[in-house]
């Protein structure tokens, strides 16, 4: 079973530009999209909670893509 959750806006970021940074993945043989870094960056710091702030600051140090 695949159960999926969504998010339908976001904090300082247009559903646009999220679907055109979004990252490709596969899970059980499906194919899913996530926001890319950059837009989950500038969501997180948008939002504004010190736990926002926290996730922004170690993606914009991770290397992973």
């Amino acid at each position: 079973m695949l159960r999926a959750a969504m998010r339908l806006c976001c904090t300082g970021v247009s559903f646009a530009e999220a679907w055109a940074s979004r990252v490709a993945a596969t899970m059980d043989g499906r194919a899913i999209h996530f926001v890319g870094r950059d837009m989950l960056v500038r969501n997180k710091l948008a939002a504004g909670r010190p736990k926002d702030f926290a996730d922004a600051a170690r993606l914009k140090q991770s290397s992973r893509p």
